[in-house]
Protein backbone atom coordinates (compact mmCIF):
# COMPACT_ATOMS: atom_id res chain seq x y z
CA UNK A 1 0.00 0.00 0.00
CA UNK A 2 2.74 2.29 1.01
CA UNK A 3 4.03 2.17 -3.03
CA UNK A 4 0.62 2.40 -4.04
CA UNK A 5 0.38 5.75 -2.34
CA UNK A 6 3.90 6.80 -2.74
CA UNK A 7 3.01 6.79 -6.55
CA UNK A 8 -0.18 8.23 -6.42
CA UNK A 9 1.98 11.37 -4.66
CA UNK A 10 4.77 11.27 -7.43
CA UNK A 11 1.47 11.97 -10.08
CA UNK A 12 -0.03 14.56 -8.22
CA UNK A 13 3.11 16.79 -7.78
CA UNK A 14 3.72 16.72 -11.25
CA UNK A 15 1.39 18.92 -11.49
CA UNK A 16 2.98 21.94 -9.23
CA UNK A 17 6.03 22.36 -11.02
CA UNK A 18 8.00 21.02 -14.22
CA UNK A 19 10.62 19.08 -12.41
CA UNK A 20 9.76 16.30 -9.67
CA UNK A 21 11.89 13.97 -7.81
CA UNK A 22 11.52 11.22 -5.47
CA UNK A 23 14.42 10.85 -2.85
CA UNK A 24 16.42 13.61 -5.29
CA UNK A 25 19.76 13.67 -3.40
CA UNK A 26 22.22 15.04 -5.77
CA UNK A 27 22.48 19.40 -6.12
CA UNK A 28 19.97 20.64 -8.87
CA UNK A 29 21.06 22.62 -11.72
CA UNK A 30 19.72 26.23 -12.35
CA UNK A 31 18.04 24.21 -15.66
CA UNK A 32 16.08 22.68 -13.42
CA UNK A 33 14.65 25.07 -11.44
CA UNK A 34 11.65 25.53 -10.16
CA UNK A 35 12.25 21.70 -8.52
CA UNK A 36 10.20 19.95 -6.31
CA UNK A 37 12.10 16.67 -4.14
CA UNK A 38 9.41 14.15 -2.25
CA UNK A 39 10.60 11.32 0.17
CA UNK A 40 8.67 9.22 2.43
CA UNK A 41 10.92 9.98 5.82
CA UNK A 42 8.94 7.88 8.26
CA UNK A 43 6.29 5.87 8.78
CA UNK A 44 4.80 5.06 12.36
CA UNK A 45 2.55 1.98 12.85
CA UNK A 46 -0.56 1.60 15.41
CA UNK A 47 -1.60 -1.56 16.13
CA UNK A 48 -4.82 -2.28 16.94
CA UNK A 49 -7.12 -5.07 16.61
CA UNK A 50 -7.71 -6.19 12.72
CA UNK A 51 -6.07 -3.75 11.15
CA UNK A 52 -2.67 -1.54 11.51
CA UNK A 53 -3.39 1.62 11.08
CA UNK A 54 -0.03 3.75 9.55
CA UNK A 55 0.76 7.56 9.54
CA UNK A 56 3.08 8.23 6.36
CA UNK A 57 5.27 11.35 6.80
CA UNK A 58 6.47 12.66 3.65
CA UNK A 59 8.36 15.88 3.29
CA UNK A 60 8.73 18.11 0.26
CA UNK A 61 11.50 20.57 -0.78
CA UNK A 62 10.79 23.34 -3.21
CA UNK A 63 13.37 24.84 -5.07
CA UNK A 64 13.22 28.29 -7.60
CA UNK A 65 15.04 31.07 -8.43
CA UNK A 66 13.97 34.68 -9.16
CA UNK A 67 11.78 36.47 -6.39
CA UNK A 68 9.80 35.28 -3.20
CA UNK A 69 6.55 35.56 -4.89
CA UNK A 70 7.35 32.70 -7.54
CA UNK A 71 8.29 30.85 -4.71
CA UNK A 72 4.90 31.58 -2.29
CA UNK A 73 2.62 30.33 -5.40
CA UNK A 74 4.61 27.46 -5.76
CA UNK A 75 3.94 26.25 -2.27
CA UNK A 76 0.04 27.86 -2.56
CA UNK A 77 0.30 24.86 -5.91
CA UNK A 78 1.90 21.97 -3.55
CA UNK A 79 -1.05 23.01 -0.52
CA UNK A 80 -4.01 22.54 -2.98
CA UNK A 81 -2.52 19.58 -4.99
CA UNK A 82 -2.01 18.04 -1.33
CA UNK A 83 -5.14 18.91 -0.21
CA UNK A 84 -7.83 18.33 -3.95
CA UNK A 85 -8.56 14.67 -2.52
CA UNK A 86 -6.92 13.88 0.68
CA UNK A 87 -7.92 10.36 0.23
CA UNK A 88 -5.44 9.34 -2.34
CA UNK A 89 -8.03 8.12 -4.96
CA UNK A 90 -9.17 6.03 -2.09
CA UNK A 91 -6.10 4.63 -1.17
CA UNK A 92 -6.01 6.55 2.73
CA UNK A 93 -8.51 7.60 5.39
CA UNK A 94 -6.52 11.10 5.47
CA UNK A 95 -4.19 13.61 4.73
CA UNK A 96 -2.73 16.75 6.90
CA UNK A 97 -0.60 19.23 7.20
CA UNK A 98 1.94 18.90 10.03
CA UNK A 99 1.67 22.43 11.72
CA UNK A 100 4.63 24.27 12.05
CA UNK A 101 6.05 22.84 9.54
CA UNK A 102 6.41 24.96 6.47
CA UNK A 103 9.69 26.73 5.81
CA UNK A 104 10.64 29.77 2.97
CA UNK A 105 14.30 30.97 2.80
CA UNK A 106 16.62 32.56 0.35
CA UNK A 107 20.22 30.80 0.11
CA UNK A 108 22.50 32.89 -1.65
CA UNK A 109 25.39 31.55 -3.01
CA UNK A 110 26.49 31.82 -6.49
CA UNK A 111 22.74 32.69 -7.50
CA UNK A 112 19.88 33.59 -5.09
CA UNK A 113 17.64 29.99 -5.14
CA UNK A 114 14.25 29.75 -2.87
CA UNK A 115 13.98 26.90 -0.81
CA UNK A 116 10.35 26.11 1.25
CA UNK A 117 9.93 22.67 3.13
CA UNK A 118 6.54 21.78 3.88
CA UNK A 119 5.81 18.11 5.99
CA UNK A 120 2.01 16.42 5.82
CA UNK A 121 1.11 12.96 7.13
CA UNK A 122 -0.98 10.32 5.39
CA UNK A 123 -2.91 7.95 7.57
CA UNK A 124 -3.89 4.51 5.79
CA UNK A 125 -4.94 1.21 7.10
CA UNK A 126 -3.37 -2.17 6.24
CA UNK A 127 -4.48 -5.67 6.99
CA UNK A 128 -1.56 -6.67 9.94
CA UNK A 129 1.84 -7.17 8.91
CA UNK A 130 1.35 -5.50 5.24
CA UNK A 131 2.66 -2.08 4.69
Amino acid sequence: MRQEIMEAVGRRLRGVCPNVFAWRVTDLSAEELPALVYRDAHDVVTITVGYHLHKLTLECDLYCSGEAREMRELLAALVRAIGRDVTWGGLAEDTQIEAGSETLVAEQHERKVWHSHIKFGIEYLTDPWES
